[in-house]
């Protein structure tokens, strides 16, 4: 990896490639609409920046080629389910078409040798048998599921057809430091013990059962893949632990040591209620998770603790 960009770089993902990055003494680009709260000043500060949007051809090129791009990581994208339902239209055209935008500039481009495309398990949708494996279907029902559906296949075929080297990454649910989006389980729920506040869950919800994969063991796989995956494969991330919602809320409890227990709100959620993925396909490139969900946890309890104490350290804004 020479010139690497980063689609997403201002994102909780992003930001982490591009610090893991930047350690190893990479250059890195980041292609993003704006500066915002959760920018952070200790990457945007040290990369070649370029601003435009997804949606935008022109400016995808422009990083692309103005910077002769060796590496794309394209992260880029409505990243919460909840907004796909929301604005199904922003989220599509985010998701989908900004993914053929990154991949016409990739392949226009002679220089750029690896992609790296962020899927999600939210595009298996439903299934009867889990863990889920690469091999299975993929049957999304909501907007955001199905725009990452779309964009996995879409990768996968600009490899087939145009025999361009790109890999997708499926991941669940991620957390660690740096992640200030409230509205995820983990982070919300420590910012909220840190205020003296309980956490929220919504009814039923708590006996969902899902897995938290670790920011750090989410890198080493996109870094992996990036250097040895496969042409048109997709690659699961998983390992960390399959428990129920009530369960991790119980270990952020016993970590951050509050005598506290959560809100239960009665509101209607649609979730898929149970996900996690088999990772040893993954496993044969060299990579292993590293953190079982309790270190994890106690990794990112550490973190905002800090993070509490001053907030504007690493980002523009609190």
């Amino acid at each position: 990896m020479e010139n690497i960009l980063i689609t997403g770089v201002n994102g909780f993902i992003g930001s982490a490639l591009a610090a893991r990055l930047l350690s190893q003494g990479k250059r890195i680009v980041g292609l993003v609409r704006d500066r915002n709260y959760k920018s952070r000043r200790d990457i945007l500060d040290r990369i070649s920046v370029a601003y435009g949007d997804l949606s935008d051809i022109n400016a995808v090129r422009y990083a692309v080629t103005k910077y002769e791009v060796d590496t794309i990581f394209h992260l880029g994208a409505i990243a919460v389910l909840r907004m796909g339902i929301i604005d199904p239209v922003t989220c599509w055209e985010t998701n989908v078409m900004g993914t053929v935008n990154v991949l016409e500039a990739a392949r226009a481009a002679k220089h750029v040798r690896k992609v790296v495309v962020a899927s999600s398990d939210k595009a298996y949708g439903t299934h009867t048998n889990l863990p889920y494996l690469e091999d299975m279907a993929l049957l999304p029902s909501d907007p955001y599921g199905t725009s990452k559906a779309c964009t996995d296949l879409i990768a996968r075929s600009y490899a087939d057809t145009y025999g361009m080297d790109i890999s997708v990454v499926r991941s669940g649910n991620v957390f660690g430091p740096g992640d200030l989006n409230r509205s995820r389980l983990i982070p919300g729920s420590i910012l909220k013990l840190l205020e003296g506040k309980p956490p929220v869950i919504y009814k039923l919800v708590g006996a969902y059962r899902r897995e938290f994969m670790f920011i750090e063991d989410v890198i080493d796989a996109y870094i992996k893949i990036a250097d040895f995956g496969l042409p048109g494969e997709p690659y699961n991330i998983g390992g960390s632990g399959f428990q129920t919602i009530i369960k991790t809320i119980e270990m952020i409890i016993e970590e951050m040591g509050v005598n506290l227990v959560p809100e239960i709100v009665e509101k209607e959620f649609v979730e898929i209620k149970e996900q996690y993925l088999d990772a040893s396909k993954l496993k044969l490139l060299g990579w292993s998770c590293r953190y079982p969900i309790r270190d994890g946890i106690r990794e990112a309890v550490a973190w905002y603790r800090e993070y509490a104490k001053e907030p504007t350290k690493y980002f523009y804004a609190a």
